[in-house]
């Protein structure tokens, strides 16, 4: 089981079983949703995701196909969720509590990334959005 929490504390979540995927998204949405360079982001079936605190969660409609949870109280982001994959929610990797056992495996949107930042990995990189499998 992972668990993690908003800043504050007030939203709290687990979730049962592996996670299904890891990467870190260079898009210009999430440099502005975490103020970094990217976003690592944690993919489990939603299905497997229990909130508490649930009266302090806010989702945002960041797009018409995103949506974004945070917390009321701190503003804190922890998740997302793509209309286009439903049955899976994406949580920001930060806000994990402990290991999750993943590792992000490659990076996605890097022709939109930073100017300022270069990766210095030898994982994949996608320019746009990777297909998945």
């Amino acid at each position: 089981m992972g668990t993690g929490h908003c800043h504050c504390g007030a939203v709290r979540y687990e979730f049962d079983g592996k996670p299904t995927d890891a990467s870190y998204c260079h898009c210009s949405l999430c440099r502005r949703l975490s103020g970094s360079a990217f976003a690592p982001w944690l993919e489990v079936p939603s299905a497997n995701l229990r909130w508490a605190g649930g009266e302090n969660l806010q989702i945002y409609d960041l797009t018409d196909l995103l949506d974004i949870s945070f917390c009321r109280t701190c503003g804190a982001p922890l998740a997302a969720t793509h209309s286009s994959w439903p049955d899976a929610t994406y949580l920001l990797m930060g806000a994990l509590e402990d290991d999750s056992g993943v590792t992000p495996q490659y990076h996605i949107f890097t022709g939109s990334k930073a100017p300022w930042y270069g990766i210095h990995d030898s994982l994949p990189q996608y320019e746009r959005r990777r297909e998945k499998a």
